[in-house]
């Protein structure tokens, strides 16, 4: 029997995220931000992801069904192999709240493109051999990787976004009988990734999986809380001043701010969500010197029970409080 071709919308990554990044400011942007090393900077960082299978293959090969949700986490840091360029990253995907259980590792060479309209640059994928080595450094096993032909990720720099993917069928699924190949295409912005992945027969084009992935978000177990930042010159508390609110969810909820001295911050606040937190254990705050980089200027964490949780760089304070305190019952 032959396959009907199927075509299905995503129901809940499109009508989340897709609108978002179409709302991109198209004018043009400085040159430097359409860099590999600027994708680098941006791309960085530990995601907790939501994979909603849209469509699952009727040949039973990989997923179960269609409609369903699963939990991951995602890894991504530049690393250095001369070799393979000078701006690499470094991709792991685990399943949530297992980092020892990697269902994929991935290298990411990053290139400028020259006289492409549609493209700024070009990610060149290597992925673990078969016969690769089970354990060790990515940086120490750049033999154990191979490059995938037809898979380069083709991404434009569009507002405060790169968007893109790979182009036409040439990223073939290894060892699929028939033959099937790769769409892959991804958004990745400021607190932004959303990526979404068709495997379609290469002969007749018809639609076999789609998966959509975007950053989890658990709405209703987020709580609300007030946060306010006092500044003082020379880290003289006797002169601080309040000079920022806001409210925060501790679901990952951000916020950015600056001093009176022209210093930009960003304060994140994370409860339940925190991957390496056991549920419903810990607070944690933490506070980016921006542009960010990866590790963050100072960390605090505290019990999710706590009245309050807060951290003191000299210059800047900050204390965080829950909206609704807690009363036993039900989170706010």
């Amino acid at each position: 029997m032959g396959r009907r071709r199927r075509s299905y919308g995503l129901r809940l990554a499109g009508a989340v995220w897709l609108p978002w990044a179409a709302l991109a400011c198209s004018a043009d942007v400085p040159p430097s931000a359409a860099t590999p090393a600027a994708l680098a900077a941006q791309w960085s960082g530990l995601y907790d992801l939501t994979e909603e299978i849209i469509v699952a293959d009727p040949r039973g090969l990989s997923l179960s069904g269609g409609g369903t949700t699963r939990r991951l986490q995602m890894r991504v840091r530049p690393i250095s192999i001369p070799a393979l360029g000078s701006q690499l990253l470094y991709l792991e995907e685990f399943p949530y709240g297992e980092p020892d259980a990697v269902r994929r590792q991935v290298l990411m060479a990053l290139e400028s493109v020259a006289g492409d309209a549609t493209a700024d640059v070009r990610v060149r994928q290597f992925t673990r051999k078969p016969s690769a080595r089970s354990a060790g450094a990515a940086e120490q096993l750049s033999d154990d990787f191979e490059s995938l032909p037809g898979c380069d990720l083709w991404l434009r720099h569009d507002g405060h976004q790169f968007r893109g993917g790979t182009r036409g069928n040439a990223c073939l699924v290894p060892s699929a009988a028939p033959a099937d190949y790769i769409d892959y295409q991804i958004v990745i912005g400021d607190h932004l990734l959303w990526y979404r992945r068709r495997i379609l027969d290469l002969a007749t084009d018809d639609l076999m999986e789609e998966v959509a992935g975007y950053r989890y978000f658990e709405l209703e177990g987020a709580r609300l809380y007030n946060c306010r930042v006092s500044w003082s010159p020379d880290q003289r508390r006797a002169m601080s001043r309040e000079i920022s609110a806001f409210d925060l969810h501790d679901q990952g909820g951000r916020a950015r701010f600056e001093t009176p001295d022209g210093r930009d911050y960003e304060l994140e606040l994370h409860g339940r969500d925190w991957p390496a937190s056991p549920a419903d254990a810990s607070l944690i705050l933490q506070l980016f010197g921006l542009p960010a980089g990866s590790e963050p200027l100072a960390s605090s964490w505290t019990s999710s029970r706590a009245p309050e949780i807060g951290l003191d760089i000299g210059s800047v304070a900050i204390v965080c409080r829950p909206v609704v305190a807690e009363t036993g019952e039900d989170r706010s």
